[in-house]
């Protein structure tokens, strides 16, 4: 992988992370102390960032900071695994197919 492959790569899991917690790129950028200007440029894989920069990303997107390092599919639209709402729609699918299975087992 080359270095604009990996800032490519980043700042697509930055842009992905971020728009699946509903945030802006201003509240991503006040939240790590820097310009939106300067968020635009990392989500376009346009400039390399420091380590202490990487930290407040992760931080203010609220998770840790390998995941960001982790390449996905680009087919993904947006992470939904980020959004909170569909976290909960998720367990509670969850919940409901072990009550269906519990039923079940009964009935056997």
């Amino acid at each position: 992988m080359t270095n604009e492959e990996f800032y490519e790569n980043l700042g697509w899991q930055v842009w992905s992370w971020r728009t699946g917690r509903g945030m802006t790129q201003q509240q991503l950028a006040d939240a790590c102390g820097v310009s939106r200007s300067r968020i635009s440029l990392i989500e376009s894989g346009r400039t390399h960032l420091n380590f202490d920069t990487f930290i407040l990303l992760a931080k203010a997107l609220g998770i840790e900071p390998h995941i960001l390092l982790d390449p996905k599919e680009r087919n993904n639209l947006i992470r939904l695994d980020a959004d909170p709402e569909i976290q909960k729609i998720v367990k509670e699918l969850d919940n409901f197919c072990e009550q269906v299975e519990k039923e079940n087992k009964k009935d056997e």
